[in-house]
């Protein structure tokens, strides 16, 4: 049966599964574990622990060595050795760390802020455990209770449940394993590898792990009027710039071009 939350947010391992929950609707705000990765099978329990610390030592200058550089995205990569933590796409290839840094802080510590007093305000959160692809080991549904045993200690106002989508290898969508052990977890396993050809192997089928997301879990848009005029006018700026205009008068002028 499908619940609704206040609050729903990934906790890795990796970018897709913010995207997973963005692409089901489910995510209006970014929140600072989003486009990050973590060393180590043990990263869901780390990053409970980073938010039982507020964040604090997280993201800091000093810490973070560059480990290698993507080409393809015009990203240098850098790692927080204190934390173990990745930052596949913050910074620019050949771009000055010390330059760029203070930027890149303001913008974590606005998604830190948020996401603490979502955690703070909310009666009922699901976080979703998306593995990779190509994660070995998968996450352990030891490690999944833990985490919701500590969170619930943490924000004792809250009712947490967790929702940990897993790879099963060769099972279809639409024969996927739907398990619920119990304690709050809800555990669906399929094979949602993208095999489109060249794709690398931690590459995600988002329509169906989107899909498997939608029907078990909707969200109250927790955003203020503020920020839901913010993304308005962010939309609204995208689709002029699709037809070359910075203004509503030359995207009406693009759109009459084109009738």
């Amino acid at each position: 049966m499908k619940k609704e939350y206040d609050f729903i947010f990934g906790l890795g391992n990796a970018c897709s599964c913010t995207q997973t929950i963005r692409k089901a609707g489910l995510q209006f705000l970014s929140l600072p574990f989003d486009w990050i990765i973590m060393e180590d099978s043990d990263d869901l329990l780390r990053r409970v622990d980073i938010i039982k610390n507020k964040f604090r030592g997280w993201f800091e200058q000093k810490d973070l060595i560059k480990i290698r550089s993507y080409p393809e995205g015009n990203k240098d990569i850098y790692r927080n050795a204190a934390t173990g933590t990745i930052f596949n796409h913050e910074f620019k290839m050949n771009e000055d760390l010390a330059t760029r840094f203070p930027a890149v802080r303001q913008k974590y510590d606005r998604r830190i802020a948020r996401f603490l007093e979502l955690l703070d305000s909310a009666k009922r959160i699901l976080i979703v455990r998306m593995d990779r692809p190509d994660q070995v080991p998968l996450t352990s549904e030891a490690d999944c209770r833990n985490a919701l045993t500590r969170l619930g200690a943490l924000y004792p106002h809250a009712e947490f449940s967790l929702l940990h989508l897993t790879m099963a290898e060769g099972v279809a969508f639409r024969d996927r394993q739907v398990q619920e052990p119990g304690n709050g977890i809800l555990r669906i396993a399929f094979d949602y590898r993208d095999t489109t050809p060249g794709v690398p192997p931690f590459a995600v089928n988002f329509d169906q792990t989107a899909a498997a997301l939608s029907e078990v879990a909707t969200v109250k848009d927790y955003r203020t009027q503020a920020e839901k005029r913010a993304y308005s006018d962010q939309m609204r700026r995208a689709r002029w710039a699709k037809h070359g205009a910075k203004t509503w008068f030359g995207y009406i002028l693009a759109k009459l071009k084109l009738a």
